[in-house]
């Protein structure tokens, strides 16, 4: 901004009360100035149309629309305007001076907020465009350089640069973006109609930036910035979390703010205040919702190498042992009672033929010889049981011994076979029913005796 007086070291003074001081904020259309009313002697914000775009006529009505909107907008939540017009080749706004920072500066000097304080923030933020909503004016380029904080801690809304009034659709142009990039709605990067959910989006990115001190997004360039918000999905807040813990409500309403779909907003600012207001700030919250820090992932179970298998068994190998050991104590036990069963019907056998040898007219004629081994070996519990006398207990096969070459096999109707080491079976009577000798009149040889059967022994 250049002109006469100021050469001179004269103030510029516009429309004789307006004295222009020292800049204090600048932008892509016009420079925002720190002033003084000389007739009421209050300090001002001054803002001036670059001289580049002053003749025409777009950016004149743009500037003009710009100062009915702000003036139609009285709440405490957002910036008084005071006065407008054109002195030369000067569009001027004079505005109420805030005297403090812009929230961006803020953001840049503390780098996060505590949740309370951006909840606080965005809450003020929040009443200042349901005000400007109520009026009819979409603000489509809120963003933390287009808000005030005031000494005071009063936020106030400001800019209203690219607002569009719902009767004024003629100021934009179908399927042109106007705003910031690092704010802007999908929708209104894509160039479709805006509304006051447009706003609610920007206000949650701001709410993003000051719970985490990032934005959602990062991207080398404006256009790709805006595909970012149309077509990713940013992480929530409680995964960047740096600082302070950021609950699982804060996520949640942060989250909802940035739905990629108008309808899956927030209604209202009145509705997203109220959440905000809800949202539980230090962890739990009434719905169970929570999300303090970031959680490293749960590691996955690394899968154990399977047993190798065994044919006819099945399970993990201590269960086998197991099993195998259960059979092996088993086997004993059974073998140990086909011996007891064995022995029982031998000896029933026998008393069976000594009665028929003493009955003379007793069918069946001579008493038959029984051929047995001296010996049971304890190692085996294979035996075969008399076709007579079955036995309830299931047995496996016989295994027959050795042939011995000095060992010819005495016929019998009926024998057991008995597996022996090395000793050859004598041949000899049934045993008496007293004494266990045999008799001397029973055809026997004299003086042949029998050998008692040992007891089975278990391995």
């Amino acid at each position: 901004m250049t002109d006469s007086r100021t050469e001179r070291g004269e103030p510029l003074v516009i429309a004789g009360r307006y004295e222009v001081q020292v800049e204090i904020g600048s932008g892509a259309f016009a420079t925002t100035w720190r002033g003084m009313d000389r007739r009421l002697g209050r300090l001002v914000a001054i803002k001036i149309l670059h001289a580049q775009f002053a003749h025409d006529p777009a950016y004149i009505l743009r500037f003009e629309r710009e100062a009915q909107a702000a003036a139609s907008v009285s709440h405490g939540n957002v910036v008084d305007i005071y006065d407008f017009g054109r002195q030369d080749d000067l569009l001027y706004i004079v505005m109420q001076y805030v005297a403090g920072e812009d929230l961006k500066h803020l953001i840049v000097r503390e780098r996060v907020l505590p949740p309370e304080r951006a909840r606080e923030i965005v809450l003020q933020i929040l009443a200042g465009l349901g005000a400007i909503h109520a009026a009819g004016i979409v603000h489509r380029d809120i963003k933390p350089q287009n808000v005030l904080v005031g000494n005071d801690g009063q936020v106030r809304v400001a800019d209203f640069g690219i607002a569009r009034l719902d009767d004024r659709s003629d100021l934009t142009t179908a399927g042109t973006a106007f705003g910031t990039a690092a704010y802007m709605a999908p929708e209104q990067a894509d160039g479709r109609d805006v509304g006051p959910w447009t706003d609610l989006y920007a206000v949650g990115v701001v709410l993003y930036e000051l719970l985490t001190g990032t934005l959602p997004f990062t991207a080398p360039t404006a256009m790709a910035m805006m595909l970012a918000h149309m077509q990713e999905t940013p992480e929530p807040p409680s995964m960047r979390a740096t600082r302070w813990p950021i609950s699982g409500d804060l996520d949640a309403v942060t989250m909802q703010a940035l739905q990629k779909r108008p309808e899956d907003r927030f209604r209202s600012t009145t509705a997203m205040g109220q959440a905000l207001r809800n949202a539980s700030i230090h962890g739990s919250s009434a719905t169970g919702t929570v999300a303090v820090t970031r959680q490293q992932p749960t590691p996955r179970p690394q899968p154990q190498p399977r047993p190798v298998p065994v044919p006819g068994r099945s399970g993990p190998p201590a269960a086998m042992a197991s099993r195998d050991e259960g059979r092996g104590l088993s086997a004993v036990m059974r073998g140990f009672l086909v011996l007891l069963l064995v022995a029982a019907a031998v000896g029933a056998f026998y008393a069976w033929q000594v009665m028929q040898g003493d009955n003379p007219d007793a069918p069946g004629g001579p008493t038959p010889t029984v051929t047995a081994p001296a010996t049971v070996p304890a190692t085996s519990d294979e035996v075969i049981v008399p076709a007579e006398e079955p036995t309830a207990t299931e047995t496996p096969p016989a295994i027959d011994p050795e042939p011995s070459a000095t060992t010819e096999p005495t016929p019998t109707e009926t024998s057991v076979a008995l597996v022996t080491p090395t000793d050859v079976a004598p041949t000899i009577e049934p045993i008496g029913p007293d004494d266990g000798t045999l008799g001397a009149d029973d055809g026997a040889p004299q003086g042949g005796t029998i050998e008692p059967m040992p007891t089975p022994t278990v391995p």
